[in-house]
């Protein structure tokens, strides 16, 4: 079933870059001057890269729903991951496809890339705790250290797991708390 959604959803992006890579030899037989050339030509590339991001995305959309549907999605600790996994992606995909289109534009990317190296070492020892919580979040899936419905002590607190999420876990107290 998946692969036939995933046919569907990425049937618009397809026809998008096909049409772009067969424009890119029309565009070159009609004559045009060398600078109205080069500035349909870089259009073309555009779309291209475009349609390819649109199709990933896409894409993207399709794994989680084909992951949330299958044996990831019927845990509690799936059903947190794989839209929180889904975002990620998506995210890096749209950077990505920042840098490629301000690439074709001509700026250059390395320097910015450099910037935000920096940027990140800042802003990674400005969120160290939500990243420890989500590292913590991740083992405690991975490690099925307790489910819902389990009996647990934290801290002096007895009560049931009604909930794990990515940066807590809701446990029902015997006082109804």
């Amino acid at each position: 079933e998946w692969d036939d959604a995933l046919a569907v959803q990425v049937a618009a992006p397809v026809r998008l870059c096909l049409a772009a890579l067969v424009a890119s030899p029309a565009v070159r037989a009609l004559g045009l001057p060398m600078g109205g050339e080069r500035v349909v030509l870089g259009l073309v590339r555009g779309v291209a890269v475009l349609s390819v991001l649109w199709m990933l995305l896409r894409a993207t959309r399709v794994l989680e729903q084909a992951l949330s549907q299958g044996t990831w999605g019927s845990t509690p600790q799936g059903r947190s991951l794989i839209p929180f996994i889904g975002r990620i992606v998506r995210a890096v995909i749209a950077f990505l496809g920042l840098l490629v289109a301000l690439s074709l534009l001509g700026y250059p990317v390395s320097t910015l890339l450099a910037g935000l190296g920096l940027g990140g070492i800042a802003l990674a020892l400005a969120s160290q705790k939500t990243i420890e919580h989500l590292f913590g979040s991740v083992s405690l899936a991975a490690d099925r250290a307790f489910r819902v419905g389990d009996v647990i002590a934290v801290d002096g607190v007895t009560g049931t797991v009604e909930q794990i999420g990515l940066r807590s876990t809701a446990i029902r107290t015997i006082q109804r708390s």
